[in-house]
């Protein structure tokens, strides 16, 4: 049963969000997948801005493997069928790029990441019905719970009982 009112879909190029994006949205959602959307290697950090383990509370040096990825060519191999008669976009993701090869961001740089994916989603139509689809720690640093009113609904996958189950 796919998702209906989603028009176009910001998704993380890591194989287990983009086979959730796949087959829950319709065939007519426009799929763009972003490396800002990627999993994060934390949610929290060091004053100095260095990511932190949540549960060893030490510094994060390299990334663990379940935040590293596979290439785009990979991927749509791996994806095949799902990506037929799709409207898929690769934003800055060449075919061989391993884009994933690199330090754990900052604060800052978390930052910005979910700055760029926001002003994606602000500069659609208004009616256009758009969703991300990511990974917890991406999520957590995006929408902290403490920041959201009381009462607010949690976004799927972001409230607090979900985390860190299904993460690190």
């Amino acid at each position: 049963l796919a998702l209906s009112g989603v028009d176009v879909a910001f998704v993380s190029p890591l194989y287990r969000a983009a086979q959730t994006a796949l087959l829950l949205l319709p065939r007519t959602t426009k799929i763009v997948f972003m490396r800002d959307v990627a999993e994060l290697s934390s949610h929290r950090f060091a004053k100095d801005g260095a990511p932190i383990d949540p549960r060893q509370r030490s510094k994060i040096e390299r990334r663990i493997p379940e935040v590293t990825g596979r290439t785009r060519r990979e991927l749509e191999s791996l994806l095949g069928q799902s990506l037929q008669d799709r409207d898929c976009e690769w934003l800055d993701i060449s075919p061989d790029d391993k884009w994933w090869d690199s330090a754990p961001e900052t604060k800052d740089e978390t930052a910005q990441r979910i700055r760029r994916v926001c002003e994606r989603i602000r500069a659609l139509p208004v009616s256009t019905g758009a969703a991300v689809v990511g990974h917890a720690f991406w999520l957590k640093a995006a929408v902290p719970i403490e920041r959201r009113p009381k009462g607010t609904p949690n976004p799927l996958g972001t409230a607090a009982h979900c985390w860190p189950k299904n993460s690190v």
